[in-house]
């Protein structure tokens, strides 16, 4: 038996040109991987590209692996602007409530933000033209004097809620399952928004009177 010794070295060549580039672009892309500043330029070009969703894949990625970087602060700002984005994106597409679920998420999740407030004034705007009502509070109020107006709220919506006032003082306040909380309010306007994970938010104007209890419970209303 012969063999023809050429043709099987240079398969043997081959071959092994192809791992050594195989195993190149492994290592390559081990390199992205254990590299954050990479993560963090995907992430920016990918939300610079409109595609919200893999951006803030890619920071919280980023987060995860590198809870050390140097730049983590912006990355944590650059995941609340990615859904405020995302939910104008979404509104001028015409999909209302999936634009509300992204703004619901930068208030439910990232309260304190600078986006915080544009959300809130973004769900208020889309809710003169849509029904977005989904937890509703249940009020009942009565005089007792005082220069502030008290809003006393209980959840017994049996998930977690986020309240945001927004009118002669700005005030976002987190209310656990069960939980009552007291808030005093300067009296005024209030623009209210409700929101609570997997729901979509209540949304209301409020004139809260100087002197007034105003005693809120807060559920989740089935509308269907």
């Amino acid at each position: 038996m012969s063999y023809d010794w050429k043709n099987i070295g240079g398969r043997y060549l081959r071959m092994l040109i192809c791992l050594t580039l195989f195993l190149s672009i492994l290592g390559f892309c081990g390199c992205i991987a254990q590299d954050p500043e990479r993560l963090f330029v995907e992430g920016h070009a990918l939300q610079e590209r409109g595609d919200f969703k893999n951006a803030i894949g890619a920071y919280e990625r980023l987060l995860y692996l590198f809870p050390d970087y140097e730049n983590i602060s912006k990355v944590k700002e650059e995941i609340p602007k990615c859904y405020f984005r995302w939910g104008s994106q979404l509104e001028t597409q015409g999909q209302f409530f999936d634009a509300i679920e992204k703004y619901s998420v930068i208030i439910h999740s990232y309260p304190g933000c600078i986006f915080e407030s544009k959300a809130v004034d973004k769900i208020i705007e889309i809710g003169k033209y849509a029904d977005v009502t989904s937890i509703v509070p249940s009020p009942e109020s009565e005089y007792v004097g005082g220069n502030y107006s008290v809003v006393e709220m209980e959840n017994d919506a049996g998930i977690q809620i986020t309240i945001v006032f927004s009118g002669p003082i700005y005030k976002s306040i987190q209310i656990s399952p069960g939980e009552i909380v007291n808030v005093n309010l300067n009296p005024g306007v209030y623009y209210l928004v409700g929101t609570a994970e997997g729901v979509l938010p209540f949304k209301a104007v409020e004139d809260l009177m100087k002197g007034y209890q105003y005693s809120w419970v807060w559920y989740i209303e089935t509308t269907y």
